[in-house]
């Protein structure tokens, strides 16, 4: 155990003199081990100022980098490691829970606290399960937040074991793309309602959601405010393998997008009538769906300034799917539960299987039906169909699953019960040797019906286990529209990530339909490449930009028609 702690504790000054790339002048080597807390927060000048204002701290894989305390942050920040090396497989670096100096645990790693700032997080392992391996000490919390104004990408990391939920932020009108990332064990001992990947309380300017894993949690994948707007929400290519409840609480979402996603094995605890009526995991008295929301209210109309008809859905090209185990157990189970007369009085009572899941309930349904009153609800080309993941890893995990959701229903619904059983996927306790690659991965099926099922003709599900279609994805899926709305003038935001390595996303928006030029230039002047060249209608776009034939440096990439012309500055790091 001692040699073992002094490796965890070690500052590797060989990591720091024999780097595999040079550094920038704006790049630092963070020490492994406890130091990380004070090396950041303590980056500053006498009078509190950061040293160096946008810094890159850089960590390095297989490193392990133990949190003292919370790391709060108010300043533009920008934390990194190298991407791996698929011939060379190495764990990325593992940011682990410690011990305040009074010996409590460290529940939340990175708290993100200021106004108008930027953070970046890529690469990076945010384990749960705190340094003295006991992953069930408190509810803990990977990234956290208050602040306004935000705009925080979070990509290529995993998140491991977290008991509360991977990223809670309550930033108004926050800026949030999550991509590339692997959520997994996101489990609770005793709350099925804990356990959420993301979770946004406070009105989302922008969330997208895309190429993300979520694997054997608890509960939602994506949780907003019902009182707040999110202008738009895109939720694309993402593989959802198991949950104890419904993957989303998004009840009054307003302009989203859902596409191309793998739903395998949700909401395995099923539905009892006094839990439906008590809205546990839906509304409008209808057991939930995997797509779920409902009406607005007048009072959110007038607050969002839309209607009904203006509010904007696209669920395309999804697949979802029950374990026989998960309908077995549902049908299995006797909920004894009135039975309600045509004056709503109590005539009797009877046993009822629990309700399963489905795609969408039968009110939701309807509104998807009803074009005349919900124009712009759309439902197409979506699949009630097994994808045929590994046979073993699946039946491994839903056999854990129903184990873990019959103890819980037997325990009389008690929150405060005494803990189940254990329901990790390959769980270690040794944190320090978690297994990489993860031994559940790469998460891949085998219906070739699916291998063209997305609206590209690609895979459905995350993409980032087919490395050919995530390719063709990033050439063809390179040009979106992500709003009919008409904007009122030219517009070239600020690409996400940045830096990047090597994709970044470019929004921009045109007021009418011109021939337009978007290009990238080095710091000579030079056109490197030319993304668009073409006539496009009003709207406003993304474009996914891969730059992996390029090399590390300054670029610029500029927006020009005949009545406008902008340039932004970004940066590629590999």
């Amino acid at each position: 155990m001692r040699n073992k702690l002094l490796v965890v504790f070690s500052f590797t000054i060989l990591g720091l003199l024999f780097l595999a790339k040079p550094l920038r002048a704006d790049e630092v080597v963070v020490p492994d081990g406890p130091e990380i807390f004070n090396f950041i927060a303590g980056d500053t000048t006498s009078t509190g100022e950061r040293n160096v204002p946008g810094r890159i701290y850089k960590l390095e894989r297989g490193k392990v980098y133990i949190f003292t305390e919370t790391l709060d942050v108010d300043f533009d920040f920008y934390l990194v490691a190298d991407d791996d090396d698929p011939d060379n497989p190495v764990r990325p670096p593992m940011l682990v829970r410690g011990v305040h100096p009074d010996g409590s645990t460290v529940d939340n790693l990175i708290n993100i606290t200021g106004d108008n700032i930027n953070v970046e997080l890529r690469n990076l392992l945010f384990q749960g399960v705190p340094i003295d391996g006991n992953y069930k000490t408190k509810l803990a919390v990977g990234v956290g937040g208050s602040g306004s104004n935000v705009r925080l990408t979070i990509d290529k990391c995993v998140f491991n074991g977290w008991t509360r939920g991977a990223v809670r932020v309550r930033i108004p009108n926050i800026k949030l793309f999550v991509t590339n990332n692997y959520f997994r064990n996101l489990v609770n001992p005793v709350h099925p309602f804990n356990g959420q990947s993301l979770t946004t309380y406070s009105g989302e300017d922008t969330l997208i959601y895309t190429n993300n894993t979520c694997f054997n949690t608890n509960s939602y994948v994506v949780l907003t405010n019902p009182h707040m707007k999110t202008n738009y929400l895109k939720f694309d290519h993402n593989t959802i393998f198991t949950s104890i409840v419904n993957p989303f609480y998004v009840p009054v979402v307003t302009n989203a997008e859902f596409t191309n996603n793998v739903f395998y094995g949700i909401l395995a605890l099923g539905q009892r009538q006094r839990e439906v009526s008590a809205g546990w995991f839906g509304w409008d008295n209808q057991p939930a769906g995997i797509m779920n929301y409902t009406a607005l209210s007048s009072d959110l109309e007038n607050d969002f300034g839309i209607s009904e008809t203006d509010r904007k859905i696209v669920q395309k090209n999804n697949v979802w799917f029950n374990p026989q185990k998960y309908e077995d157990y549902w049908a299995a189970f006797k909920d004894t539960a009135a039975i309600i007369d045509a004056n709503g009085d109590t005539t009797g009572y009877e046993e009822r299987p629990l309700t399963g899941t489905a795609w969408m309930n039968d009110t939701i349904q309807s509104r998807f039906d009803d074009d005349a009153n919900y124009p712009n609800l759309v439902d197409e080309g979506n699949l009630n169909e097994d994808p045929q993941f590994d046979q073993t890893m699946a039946q491994t995990l839903v056999d854990s699953v129903v184990s873990w959701v019959s103890w819980w229903r037997g325990s009389g619904l008690g929150f405060g019960a005494p803990e189940g059983p254990i329901r990790q996927y390959d769980f270690s306790s040794d944190i320090f040797n978690l297994p990489w690659p993860l031994p559940e991965t790469p998460l891949t099926y085998n219906n070739a019906a699916l291998a063209t099922a997305s609206t590209e003709g690609l895979h459905v599900g995350d993409l980032n286990w087919y490395p050919s279609d995530k390719a063709a994805w990033l050439i063809t899926n390179v040009e979106s529209k992500i709003d009919n709305e008409i904007p009122n003038k030219y517009s070239l935001s600020q690409n996400y990530p940045n830096p990047f390595n090597p994709t970044t996303v470019i929004n921009f928006s045109i007021p009418k339909t011109s021939k337009m030029e978007l290009a990238v230039y080095n710091v000579l002047g030079q056109k490197v490449a030319t993304l668009i060249n073409k006539e496009l209608s009003a709207g406003s776009y993304h474009f996914n930009f891969d730059a992996s034939k390029l090399t590390s440096g300054i670029y610029f990439y500029k927006l020009q028609t005949e009545n406008y012309s902008e340039t932004k500055k970004m940066m590629l790091i590999k």
